[in-house]
């Protein structure tokens, strides 16, 4: 602060009025960066206090949303899958599988990831060994979380037909029969053959999925 007087007289009386702020000093107030990271203060000039912006890179995004601002990285958890083996009678070539007849029914049974948000897709991995454009196969579920019953949830689909090709790989969608499907979960469906003319040969489920 300069220490600046104005002085006045009047009729041999003087007057000091002060001290007087020099222009432009500004006030003596300040900013500081609390805590760790990266600090949004810069510096003051003046009396403005000069502020950093903040800027999303690599998939963060920024959006300012009344008095505050929201960063929002939901865009990097992205997807992921995880393979559960059939429990195997049989062979295909090199692989394992448990196989099918035509009229006969299987069991397989997965747990959905911890970082488990939501379904992008579920299916059955298998090769038919003949041609069917609307083979009739079944499906029941049933499936939950530790602390609730097995059959906490239970769903089927006796409607479903599949276009299966012989000596193909083949997924088969069962999305259907988890529409409640949660991170946790332990799961199980039943796969009823509806004589559709011909063995198949199941690895086991493919589940996809994105991250929490």
């Amino acid at each position: 602060m300069t220490d600046e007087r104005v002085t006045i007289t009047v009729d041999g009386q003087t007057i000091t009025i002060g001290p007087v702020l020099a222009i432009g000093a500004g006030e003596a107030n300040t900013g500081a960066n609390v805590g760790v990271g990266a600090g949004v203060f810069r510096d003051k000039t003046g009396v403005a206090l000069n502020l950093r912006t903040i800027r999303g890179v690599g998939g963060i995004v920024t959006t300012v949303n009344g008095d505050q601002v929201d960063v929002d990285g939901s865009a990097l958890a992205g997807t992921r899958s995880a393979f559960y083996p059939a429990n195997f009678d049989a062979n295909l070539g090199d692989m394992l599988s448990l196989r099918i007849g035509s009229a006969g029914s299987g069991r397989f049974n997965f747990q959905t990831p911890a970082d488990f948000a939501n379904l992008t897709s579920l299916a059955l991995i298998g090769q038919p060994s003949g041609t069917n454009a609307t083979a009739d196969i079944d499906l029941g579920s049933d499936y939950g979380a530790l602390g609730e019953a097995s059959s906490n949830h239970s769903e089927t689909d006796t409607a479903i037909t599949f276009d299966l090709t012989s000596g193909q790989l083949e997924a088969l969608d069962i999305s259907n029969v988890f529409s409640s499907l949660a991170a946790g979960d332990f799961a199980g469906i039943t796969v009823q053959h509806q004589t559709i003319g011909f063995d198949m040969d199941y690895l086991g489920i493919l589940l996809t999925y994105a991250q929490a």
